[in-house]
């Protein structure tokens, strides 16, 4: 099976799940009515195991208290990341002290094995 078909697949099976809902989908019946060439092969086990998710995650509605306190701590957080830079000076001081360092580093290996005599070959 390609990657494309096996995309569509998935995509129609999942698509399957949330119109049918996954109590009344029969994966093996919707693979022979609905699905590409795919019988036989080891995405029928995928396609079950979707189903079986499916039927045990059920949507959970958040408490009041979690969705206000969720909502101040993002205004919170978002009035104090609009006052910061995203680097400030030190940080761009620091990366180039080390940058001098690494260039300086390099230039001293440089003139130092320029000053070593060559190795004579026995």
């Amino acid at each position: 099976m390609k990657k494309q078909e096996l995309l569509d697949l998935l995509a129609d099976h999942a698509q399957a799940l949330n119109d049918e809902g996954a109590e009344r989908l029969d994966t093996a019946t919707w693979l022979v009515d609905d699905g590409p060439a795919a019988r036989g092969s080891s995405v029928v086990a995928l396609l079950q195991l979707a189903q079986a998710v499916k039927r045990v995650l059920v949507p959970v509605e958040p408490s009041a208290l979690f969705q206000s306190e969720l909502r101040a701590k993002l205004e919170r957080g978002e009035s104090e990341a609009a006052g910061k830079r995203p680097f400030s000076r030190e940080v761009w001081l620091g990366a180039a002290a080390a940058g001098a360092v690494g260039l300086l580093f390099l230039i001293v290996r440089l003139l130092s094995n320029r000053s070593r005599p060559a190795a004579t070959a026995v």
